[in-house]
């Protein structure tokens, strides 16, 4: 796929080419308390922050369109809750739920916050949250089409996190913060039992720092690339987290032509024990735009290449710099895929949302052309209601039958026995819906409906119907329970004819923040 690298390459030259030297004019006179290329840790995938503010730009009260690349920094976080807060300021028509939200995200980011308006705040290192959970779970995990991946239903976008049947029980912490101002740190251990398992690990550990306006960091962390909720084309926290290098701007580099931009690169060596090819590397560049008030897009490309005996050599290199495949089964010693996704926002049609994703893999014919797509369109709905009360979430997504898989890398794009992009894998199609109901108290009811077909131009598709509740309330001062209850039928288990099952899962968590 050359069409979609050499877009990348080249917008990012404009983009880079336009803004550099303001950039590092600018970093040179930063000053301490400036909130200029400020290193701040970033807010964990799976946050309520994520979901408070999706809320409140659906609301209106966000100008500023906020970027599909996550996590987000704390800063950038604080920098979108200011600008909520001064929307909703004197307002008389804010609906309470609404207030309640701008005043918890005041109190999470109050120290970036006090760092916008000048303050000197020294750095520290402190904890951040605990959480304690207990989920019961029973039915079979599934296997992945044409992978060396499994999934549980009901039990997706989780870290990497399995649950065994019966009982499971795990409790975690974050302690983060700023230990100079050119360096940041971030820990989250965690201890689980199931069964008769009890395991201590490192769920996310990082150590970020800075050149200017260019942030670098090094560790474990859980990323997503994409604008879909449910799952995204190329990465997710469908996975364990990748322990990766990852570099990226700090401040939005302003471009002439295509407004605010980011600029992600990532690189990691996936892992030893691969039963296809030990240590091959993962590389990705995404690059996030903003050229209208309304509107963003991304283009990205990552790829699974080289590995113990299958590093690339000198003749093999402009094929793969250009995505085009290699010219024998035998050399192809590298899997690409590129795309890109957008999000739009309608103002005069009550603040509806409508996003999407179409990336390739694979080409076809001499000119290197994407043969096999996978495509996401969704829309958000933030005011079933006219205080927005109630919303609603629709989402459609389909790949072909080549997406993850690959002759060379046959455990496909796996980490850990989890697909790091769209849990859904190859040819399938997904229709998913979600109604949530905002009440006082910062109380949230949310019921989903999912339908997953795998496989589903072949012989025997497996087809997996799921429904659950999700909850989430205050209990107490900085204290959150939150909740899950679901089932999923199972047709054609494994892709078997005939064979049906049944999973269930009941979870509970109780999380204490620090502010």
């Amino acid at each position: 796929m050359s069409h979609p690298l050499i877009l990348v390459v080249v917008v990012m030259l404009v983009v880079f080419g336009s803004s550099m030297t303001g950039v590092w004019a600018a970093g040179e006179g930063s000053r301490e308390g400036s909130s200029q290329h400020y290193l701040a840790a970033d807010v964990p995938l799976g946050s309520y922050v994520y979901d408070y503010l999706e809320k409140l730009d659906g609301l209106g009260y966000l100008e500023e369109m906020r970027i599909g690349a996550k996590p987000y920094t704390r800063m950038q976080a604080a920098r979108w809750t200011r600008e909520i807060a001064l929307a909703t300021l004197g307002k008389g028509d804010v609906p309470g739920y609404a207030r309640e939200m701008v005043m918890r995200l005041e109190r999470e980011f109050g120290p970036e916050l006090a760092r916008l308006e000048g303050s000197k705040a020294e750095r520290e290192l402190k904890l951040k949250d605990w959480t304690v959970s207990s989920a019961y779970y029973h039915g079979d995990s599934l296997k992945e089409l044409g992978t060396k991946a499994s999934w549980q239903p009901l039990n997706t976008n989780n870290g990497g996190q399995r649950y065994d049947n019966g009982l499971n029980a795990a409790a975690e912490f974050t302690v983060d913060g700023g230990i100079k101002d050119w360096l940041v740190f971030s820990v989250t251990p965690r201890f689980s039992v199931s069964g008769e398992e009890t395991k201590a690990e490192l769920k996310e550990g990082y150590v970020k720092t800075r050149l200017n306006n260019v942030a670098l960091t090094v560790g474990r962390e859980n990323l997503w690339w994409g604008e879909g909720t449910r799952g995204s084309r190329s990465l997710t926290n469908n996975a364990a987290p990748f322990t990766s290098v990852r570099l990226a701007n700090i401040d939005a580099l302003d471009s002439r032509w295509l407004g605010p931009s980011y600029v992600t690169v990532l690189y990691l060596v996936l892992e030893e024990d691969r039963a296809d090819v030990r240590y091959p590397s993962l590389a990705g560049v995404r690059g996030d735009f903003v050229p209208g008030r309304n509107f963003t897009f991304a283009l990205s490309r990552m790829d699974i290449v080289g590995g113990q005996g299958h590093m690339l050599n000198r003749s093999e290199l402009r094929d793969y710099l250009f995505g085009s495949n290699a010219l024998s089964a035998e050399s192809d010693n590298w899997d690409t895929q590129a795309g890109g996704d957008f999000r739009w926002r309608l103002p005069k049609a009550g603040g509806v949302q409508v996003y999407g994703e179409v990336y390739g893999e694979d080409q076809a014919g001499s000119i290197p052309l994407p043969s096999q797509l996978s495509e996401l369109v969704g829309v958000y709905v933030p005011r079933l209601t006219e205080s927005g009360d109630w919303d609603l979430m629709l989402e459609w997504a389909h790949t072909r039958p080549a997406w993850y898989r690959h002759s060379l890398y046959t455990n496909g794009w796996t980490y850990k026995d989890s697909i790091f992009g769209d849990v859904m894998g190859a040819n399938a199609l997904r229709y998913y819906a979600k109604a949530t109901r905002y009440l006082p108290g910062e109380v949230q009811v949310s019921v989903n409906a999912e339908r997953l077909v795998q496989d589903f131009s072949g012989n025997v598709p497996q087809t997996v119907d799921s429904l659950w509740l999700g909850a989430r309330k205050e209990i107490g001062p900085e204290v959150f329970l939150s909740g899950s209850l679901g089932v999923a039928k199972v047709r054609n288990v494994n892709y078997t004819e005939g064979a049906t099952g049944h999973n269930y899962l009941a979870a509970v968590s109780i999380t204490r923040e620090f502010y």
